[in-house]
């Protein structure tokens, strides 16, 4: 089934939908190898392709192919992990994408989760490019004090979904899965759609790569580090409105609307927040109820939208998709969003 994406996204480690319930189900190591033969097979296609953005994307597809092998040979008790070495082929590819010619910000946003020299560059050069935008702030590994010292100047956090994923979606519709491939990724003897596989892989794939760790700022914006220093209480104000009032996609608002939540100054403030958060919860939660409810499980929708160049951001594709089935963008009187539990159910 098709999540919606946020949820897609954040529910997968990789591409293709290989999850845990389908780990303990028969087929499960048919469905992981299959997947990692045609992620091997496309990174190999990319690379040899050539160009900035072809081996940063043949660099994750190789890497995340190995870090999920890595992760299934260790030991299941409480022997201490280890850090998984980047592979060479890997970390050649991205040496080789971060010195090419045709470097441009797609290139980056594919580096800039990368540790290391490669990542701080690609990010250090996405803010420099843009110098209104806060994203690429988080991933330069910046203190909280330095990070929200950053972000008063910058007045929209922007994580480029739309652009990337609509790339992305390209590459995996011009390189589908060979039918040896596509049979053990299929669920009860269905073939997974074209759309499926396109929608699936870019999803879970800028998942990956382009989600930032938000952890510090909402530690730093929460409690009594809220009053840490003197220009903590409006710092954290400011980044609050940058995300929660100028996001590019459901995350990052409602991580906005989180920061606004803790660092609101009155009732009035944090009420507000409240109401826009319960709003946002159900966009997401009727996007899902929607798109389960299409052919596809809204696969071919989601690719019509991200292909109309009147869409800018995922939350205008997730508008859009609700005004097309006739859902307002409010929720009824008395809505609560579903318990964790009842979106299992669901």
């Amino acid at each position: 089934m098709l999540l919606p994406r946020l949820l897609l996204c954040c529910a997968l480690a990789c591409a293709l939908p290989v999850s845990a319930q389908d780990e303990r189900a028969d087929g499960a190591d048919a469905r992981a190898t299959a997947y990692d033969g045609y992620s091997l097979r496309l990174s190999q296609t990319l690379a040899a392709k050539g160009g900035a953005r072809n081996l940063a994307l043949a660099a994750w597809l190789r890497d995340l192919g190995g870090r999920r092998n890595a992760v299934a040979g260790m030991p299941d008790d409480d022997t201490p992990s280890q850090a998984m070495p980047e592979g060479a082929q890997v970390a050649a590819w991205r040496r080789d994408a971060a010195r090419a010619r045709d470097r441009d910000l797609m290139t980056d946003l594919l580096l800039v989760s990368v540790d290391g020299t490669v990542g701080r560059d690609a990010a250090t050069r996405w803010a420099a490019a843009e110098p209104d935008n806060a994203a690429p702030l988080l991933f330069q590994g910046l203190s909280a004090d330095g990070l929200l010292a950053a972000m008063r100047g910058r007045q929209r956090f922007d994580l480029h979904f739309i652009d990337e994923s609509r790339w992305l979606a390209g590459v995996y519709a011009a390189n589908p899965p060979n039918a040896a491939e596509l049979a053990p990724l299929s669920d009860d003897d269905a073939p997974l759609s074209p759309d499926a596989i396109t929608v699936n892989g870019s999803g879970g794939l800028w998942a990956t790569v382009a989600i930032p760790n938000f952890r510090d700022l909402v530690r730093a914006c929460s409690g009594t580090a809220l009053r840490a220093t003197p220009t903590r209480p409006a710092d954290c104000a400011h980044a609050a409105d940058v995300m929660a009032d100028a996001s590019d996609t459901a995350i990052g608002r409602l991580i906005g609307i989180g920061l606004r939540e803790r660092s609101a100054s009155d009732d009035a403030v944090r009420a507000a927040a409240q109401q826009a958060r319960r709003r946002s919860d159900w966009q997401l939660s009727e996007w899902g109820r929607v798109a389960q409810s299409l052919p596809d499980d809204g696969a071919p929708q989601f690719l019509r939208l991200l292909r109309d160049p009147s869409v800018h951001t995922e939350i205008d594709l997730i508008g859009r998709a609700l005004r097309e089935a006739n859902v307002p963008l409010d929720p009824p009187a008395g809505w609560q969003p579903p318990r964790p539990q009842q979106q299992q159910e669901r």
